[in-house]
């Protein structure tokens, strides 16, 4: 049975499609939280990377 595979102009037409909605989920998510949650989410963000970060330097 062959697999059937699309050409890379449509590959690329459903990726950049996809990219798009996920931008467009991104502010939606933004817009809802607030100014201040969103001020809360990137401290929290911060500091996991820091955690990660230390997590390396072991």
């Amino acid at each position: 049975m062959e697999i059937p595979t699309l050409p890379e102009e449509k590959k690329w037409l459903m990726m950049r499609e996809i990219f798009v909605l996920n931008k467009q989920a991104d502010i939606g998510f933004i817009m809802q939280m607030g100014t201040e949650k969103m001020s809360e989410y990137a401290e929290m963000t911060s500091q996991y990377a820091d955690m990660l970060q230390a997590q390396g330097d072991k």
